[in-house]
């Protein structure tokens, strides 16, 4: 499995009423990495960057920034 092998950070972003992937997909995706990490949107469903543009937009920002260390 890719994801399991990886040896960068993967970041599983869902809404919580997600109907495909599952929550439960994201979680065990997410936990299958070495260094996973799953971001959930609550009260969300599948479209985020339509329906939680700016949040998703500012977890992007801090994932990036992390990773870059600024």
């Amino acid at each position: 499995d890719l994801v399991a092998t990886s040896n960068v950070p993967i970041h599983v972003v869902c809404g919580e009423q997600d109907a495909y992937p599952r929550l439960n997909y994201s979680r065990e995706l997410s936990e299958s990495a070495k260094d996973g990490h799953l971001h959930v949107f609550e009260g969300s469903g599948h479209y985020l960057p339509i329906v939680k543009a700016q949040q998703l937009n500012a977890l992007l920002r801090d994932v990036i920034r992390t990773q870059l260390g600024v």
